[in-house]
């Protein structure tokens, strides 16, 4: 029994002081943190309406996000981009510093010591290791710098795009806004038609005077025949007043093809009212479009010169105090206890052929030749 316990002691004893050993051996390393939180989304109409077009000047603006997927996914996704590493690799020349002899192996290093994630809350944190508490913090920085200015670009570029494009759409309205007038005035112009109601009305109200009048002077001419021949100059100038008041009435209908603004057909009115009413809505909804344009286009002015919404860190990294590997105590109890069950189970297995030997010399033989071939050792003699 007590060599048992000496191989117990003596294997816990070698292998706990080979893990303190290499815990002291192996370099320190520092890991660097920054705490952020995404910026907010901005977003501005193109259009004054409320069914007006969006457009969204943030970097998630406009995209369809799956369910289960943040904005701040996206921003994390960002960092682990080139577009954020290579600024950081040449500010602080890692190809160098890790020794790498391509670029792909320096993305894949600094993938392996970067750490970018969102916490439960939404938050984005940004993690770096290395054997320099200070450096550690200075990349970790520098992340959170190439973020913001990822972010402010893309601003940029949307916000500008969208001016671009109010811009372009107020030139086609100010387009269709004239040509929509050029068409009323020459409707107008060339039907006459200053003010359809008022003429249509004036119209009408004359019409309808001639025709009184005109009832009654041939009422009056047929009085007239029946006692006087129809050469009689009172018969003649009866009828030839009825003539013209005939032709007047006829003319106030159908239009005698004059230039006065006072002689609308009253026939021809509601074609005139229909084409006027066509041309009027016309012009009205291109003022309104183009109103609503030379709004947009002021407020995607003062979008385009405004300053980009910035990151907001919550903890700007600073050098770490505290390593966070190797970690000594792990390493130590690791090796202890994976060493205290190895040493007893092999102080088992001892005891057992120790039994073995006296009880079952052949089995014992056996168990010996087993035990060999798994060690890799010749077969012992007999």
């Amino acid at each position: 029994m007590a060599l048992q316990k000496r191989l117990i002691l003596t294997l816990v004893t070698v292998a706990t002081g080979a893990a303190i050993v290499a815990a002291l051996v192996l370099p320190k390393w520092y890991r660097a943190e920054a705490l952020l939180l995404p910026p907010k989304e901005e977003s501005f109409s193109v259009l004054n309406s409320g069914s007006a077009i969006a457009e969204w000047a943030s970097v998630t603006g406009g995209l369809n996000l799956p369910a289960l997927v943040t904005p701040s996914d996206l921003y994390v996704r960002m960092l682990g981009s080139r577009a954020s590493m290579d600024p950081v690799i040449e500010e602080f020349h890692l190809l160098e510093r890790f020794e790498a002899k391509s670029m792909s192996e320096t993305y894949a290093t600094l993938k392996k010591r970067a750490d970018f994630r969102v916490t439960p809350e939404g938050m984005i944190q940004i993690r770096f290791a290395d054997k320099e508490p200070q450096f550690a913090a200075d990349v970790t920085n520098a992340f959170v710098e190439e973020l913001d200015k990822i972010n402010r670009r893309i601003y940029s570029s949307r916000t500008k795009k969208s001016r671009e494009f109010i811009q372009s759409s107020l030139s086609s309205a100010k387009l269709e806004l004239d040509s929509a007038r050029v068409a009323l005035r020459s409707f107008q112009e060339l039907n006459r038609t200053v003010d359809l109601d008022r003429q249509t009305g004036l119209a009408i109200e004359t019409a309808a005077a001639l025709k009184t009048a005109l009832a009654t002077a041939e009422v009056e001419l047929a009085l007239k025949q029946r006692t006087l021949s129809d050469s009689h100059p009172d018969v003649v100038e009866l009828a030839t007043k009825v003539d013209v008041m005939k032709s007047k009435v006829l003319e106030l209908e159908v239009g005698s093809g004059s230039s006065s603004y006072f002689s609308l057909p009253i026939a021809e009115a509601p074609r005139l009212r229909s084409q006027l009413a066509n041309l009027t809505t016309r012009v009205r909804v291109a003022e309104q479009v183009y109103e609503s344009l030379t709004l947009a286009l002021n407020d995607a002015r003062v979008q385009e010169n405004r300053q980009a919404p910035a990151v907001a860190t919550l903890d700007r990294a600073t050098a770490p105090q505290i390593r966070y590997k190797p970690q000594r105590t792990l390493i130590v109890g690791a090796a202890f206890g994976l060493s205290f069950v190895i040493a007893v189970f092999l102080a088992l297995l001892v005891e057992y052929l120790k039994n073995l030997k006296h009880t079952n010399p052949e089995d014992y033989r056996r168990a010996l030749v087993f035990s060999g071939s798994l060690l890799g050792s010749k077969k012992p003699k007999k």
